[in-house]
């Protein structure tokens, strides 16, 4: 994971939510984390990330996430223990 990933991660779990994250940002950083994404449908994505799989739908015509897809995607990485803080004590 290079210093891109790590700050797009840190932008996914900062308080208040950052809505205006690149959805391709957060694609590249579940990807350097080694999850394999799979295209399934027109604008959805599943992603397999140590055992767990979770189906995102990508923004249609911007390219920038919501809160709602920001939230989905923190739940996501905190329920397999990838936050920031658990990455820095690795």
């Amino acid at each position: 994971m290079n210093h891109r990933h790590e700050e797009t991660l840190k932008h996914l779990f900062k308080t208040p939510i950052d809505r205006n994250i690149d959805w391709w940002k957060i694609e590249h950083l579940l990807e350097a984390l080694g999850a394999e994404l799979v295209e399934s449908g027109t604008s959805r994505v599943k992603v397999v990330l140590m055992g767990q799989e979770r189906v995102f739908s990508r923004p249609h015509h911007r390219h920038e996430t919501n809160i709602q897809m920001v939230k989905a995607v923190r739940q996501f990485l905190e329920e397999i223990d990838l936050t920031p803080e658990h990455l820095d004590q690795k």
